[in-house]
């Protein structure tokens, strides 16, 4: 099994570091444009998240909700 450091020593290759940037380029994109479901494209089935604020969502439909709620609500433009 690899690991972090197997890959950050240069062990690991170029195309799944490629593929890893993608992703998380992908999920930033998304989540910078408040889109929720594009964000939850990337979870698998028992995903869960915890926010910064100690919310826990587990499922990929609660974590979409969960975002969805964050992203029109409080993570609104103007809203503080």
């Amino acid at each position: 099994m690899a690991t972090i450091s197997d890959h950050s020593q240069g062990t690991g290759s170029g195309s799944e570091e490629e593929a890893v940037k993608a992703v998380i380029a992908a999920t930033t994109e998304a989540f910078n444009k408040h889109d929720a479901m594009a964000w939850t494209r990337f979870c698998l089935p028992g995903a869960r998240l915890v926010t910064v604020r100690g919310e826990s969502m587990q499922s990929v439909a609660e974590v979409e909700k969960g975002l969805a709620a964050i992203f029109h609500g409080r993570g609104s433009p103007g809203r503080k």
